[in-house]
């Protein structure tokens, strides 16, 4: 059996594309890191790698981030400026 609309209710919005495309590349320890430790991602579309984070969990890390430069589409990362390593 069908389910009837509600009259007084909005429909809801289309679910937003949440692209995570930034995984941890290496994780470890740091002293006032507690309780989960610090990681490091990089994206697998434009390769942006970050710095060190505060970890937020095992489980929470293991489904990604959003990319802050490319934002998971590879337009986006062919458009964006490479990062700047420091290496120079």
């Amino acid at each position: 059996m069908a389910q009837q609309l509600h009259l007084w209710r909005k429909p809801r919005a289309e679910p937003s594309r949440n692209p995570r495309t930034l995984f941890v590349c290496d994780a470890g320890d740091a002293p006032g890191s507690e309780p989960h430790g610090v990681v490091r991602f990089e994206c697998v579309e434009c390769g942006h790698q970050t710095g060190w984070f505060r970890s937020r969990g095992v489980e929470l890390e293991k489904k990604g981030r959003v990319c802050p430069r490319c934002q998971g589409d590879p337009e986006r990362a062919a458009a964006a400026p490479p990062p700047d390593r420091g290496d120079a």
